[in-house]
């Protein structure tokens, strides 16, 4: 590059890039064909100070500023995108930017990242892979310099005290929180511990030692926060305040979600007050499970029922953790397999330590009043609580599902047996390589729930982490397995190695010519554990899609196999070959399939 290419100093930099004022803090990295490793100290300093602007393709050089531009844009994209979602102990929100800038007769492309300061009760941001001992930064006169112990400490301390249900709601005023939830909430505390000291406050020092009233400095009145709202106000202040708070319960058709709501079935909402909704929804969900009691001498005691328990700790946990700054409704989802709770906002917790004692608190006001009525528990197992509950019962365990790009945290409730003579049948097929019985319980769940990962192994083994993950890829080395297409860190987990367990079969091969002509008796042998040739399971196939529309989850259900290896060794061949039609577009997850000549069908899945 000639001189003409330079600049001598930031701000001329910033001035030829239109960016004069927009930050105090800005950082240049060249970055031509990959991220830089330091970039993320960078993104740690600017998320626990003011924050700051990063500019991807300009190097610093002997004091000049030259704009070298980036050589593979779209993959440093993709790179930064995931970075920022996965990389730091908390997703960041930054704003990427690319900026095209004339050079020597030709364009070249530089990415502007600004980087927002951090929210109080977030801090510190740092790198998660090194922990918060190493990869916490703050920025210091444009260095990135390492966060000290008293860094750490005070930002502890302000995080303790600020945090998101802590945030004064404008709209509210304090003759809007309802006597009725706060007299409630007095009776499930003296309930819990009649010796609870607050139960002499008089009610506005009670909603103030909870969070729930707090008086903004520089005013005279007590303001309610997000926490009082949510769990005192009237319910018209909460629809004022927060429109898209209410839970949704829906009984879905089958055991596929669909597109169209028209077509998801009946449901309700519940809106109001916290306390309300937890009663009214638990209310409605134990009617399904039938209490227990024990017989004595005199009286029957109820008996708390494992499934009582797991939908309690679920609701409970839904609610106390939701980020409430997300508008859209917590949903529970009724299949006729299974029963889903979704609620706004991903764990803070990583995801491989679900489940372990210890938990992040989004919104630690709320969870403080939940605990001393009784509701959570302090030490964070409300997830044990709930793999206890399935397992006592012989059912599979629930699955925990955190998605930080869709900002959500979905539970499951499977409603069939862990391991029954179908499980046994199928497990018998790799009986030759000597299994343990830990390995075998993490097929069968893979082959229930469509993926195993470390997080699932423990729970169903209780054993630790480095046990479970040697297990894993061990039953990947087998061929059993077959690993995500992310190899490494939170997020892995593993499908059945569909052509893989499918060559393993040593089950006698049942021929064409015993082959029964109705579905019932193939549906069956699958069922046990058989082997049937690939044209009499696309012959299924084939027959199920011509008495209605089924979508690859529910064909796979039926199969007993991954899903993903029906899609990819029956359902697209026979989409290519014109015997089945699609009944929506090919990339839509809930596409469902429908035999496209009921001729052929009838004839066992032969061909026309």
């Amino acid at each position: 590059m000639n001189d003409a290419e330079s600049f001598s100093s930031l701000e001329a930099l910033l001035h030829r890039l239109g960016l004069i004022g927009e930050s105090a803090q800005v950082e240049c990295k060249e970055s031509a064909w990959q991220l830089p490793r330091n970039v993320w100290e960078t993104i740690s300093a600017f998320s626990n100070t003011t924050g700051g602007t990063l500019l991807l393709g300009v190097a610093q050089r002997t004091g000049q500023f030259v704009v070298t531009g980036l050589l593979d844009v779209p993959k440093i994209q993709h790179d930064l995108a995931a970075g920022l979602r996965d990389m730091m102990n908390v997703p960041i929100p930054a704003q990427v930017e690319p900026l095209i800038m004339p050079v020597a007769g030709e364009e070249r492309v530089i990415l502007r990242v600004y980087v927002p300061e951090a929210l109080p009760y977030q801090k510190p941001i740092y790198i998660r892979s090194t922990g918060l001992d190493k990869g916490c930064f703050k920025r210091v006169a444009g260095e990135d310099m390492p966060c000290t112990e008293d860094d750490l400490a005070r930002f502890f301390q302000a995080r303790s005290l600020i945090s998101p249900d802590m945030t004064p709601v404008p709209l509210a005023r304090r003759e809007e929180l309802d006597p009725t939830p706060i007299r409630a909430f007095r009776r499930l505390l003296d309930t819990q511990d009649p010796t609870n000291p607050v139960l002499t406050y008089d009610d506005d020092d009670l909603l103030r030692a909870y969070g729930a009233l707090i008086q903004p400095e520089g005013q005279a009145e007590l303001v309610p926060t997000v926490a009082g709202v949510l769990m005192f106000g009237t319910p018209s202040l909460i629809r004022r305040c927060f429109p898209a708070f209410r839970v949704d319960l829906m009984d879905v058709e089958g055991t596929e979600w669909v597109a169209a709501p028209t077509e998801r079935g009946a449901g309700r909402s519940f809106q109001g007050p916290l306390l309300d909704i937890v009663r009214d929804v638990l209310g409605v969900l134990r009617k399904e499970v039938p209490e227990r009691f024990a017989l004595h001498p005199d009286n029957a005691q109820r008996v708390a029922d494992p499934m009582h328990v797991a939908l309690r700790e679920a609701v409970h946990n839904a609610l106390m953790h939701q980020d409430y700054r997300i508008h859209r409704p917590t949903q529970i989802r009724r299949f006729a397999d299974r029963l889903e709770i979704e609620n706004p906002g991903a764990s803070l917790r990583d995801p491989d330590r679900l489940g372990e004692p210890g938990s992040e608190l989004r919104n630690p006001r709320i969870a403080q009043m939940f605990y001393e009525i009784g509701w959570a528990e302090q030490k964070g197992t409300g997830i044990r609580a709930m793999q206890r509950a399935m397992d006592d019962l012989g059912l599979t365990p629930p699955t925990f599902e955190s998605d930080p790009q869709d900002r959500s945290f979905r539970v499951t409730f499977y409603r069939h047996h862990f391991m029954d003579q179908s499980d046994l049948a199928w497990l018998e097929q790799f009986s030759a390589l000597g299994l343990s019985t830990e390995e075998q319980k993490a097929l069968v769940y893979a082959r229930k729930t469509g993926q195993v990962d470390n997080a699932a192994y423990r729970s169903l083994n209780h054993t630790d982490t480095l046990t479970a993950s040697r297990a894993l890829t061990g039953l990947e080395g087998l061929g059993l397995l077959q690993r995500s297409e992310q190899r490494r860190g939170p997020g892995v987990y593993y499908t059945l190695a569909g052509e893989g367990a499918e060559a393993l079969q040593v089950t006698p091969e049942i021929t064409p010519e015993v082959a029964p002509k109705s579905k019932a008796e193939p549906l069956r042998l699958l069922a046990e554990g058989k082997r049937l040739s690939h044209d009499e399971i696309a012959g299924v196939i084939l027959f199920l899609c011509a008495e209605r529309p089924h979508t690859a989850r529910e064909l796979a259900s039926a199969l007993h196999r991954s899903a993903e290896y029906v899609r990819n060794s029956y359902l697209s061949p026979l989409v290519q070959e014109g015997r089945l039609q699609l009944t929506g577009a090919p990339n839509d997850p809930n596409v469902a399939y429908r035999a496209a000549h009921q001729p052929g069908v009838e004839q066992g899945g032969n061909r026309p």
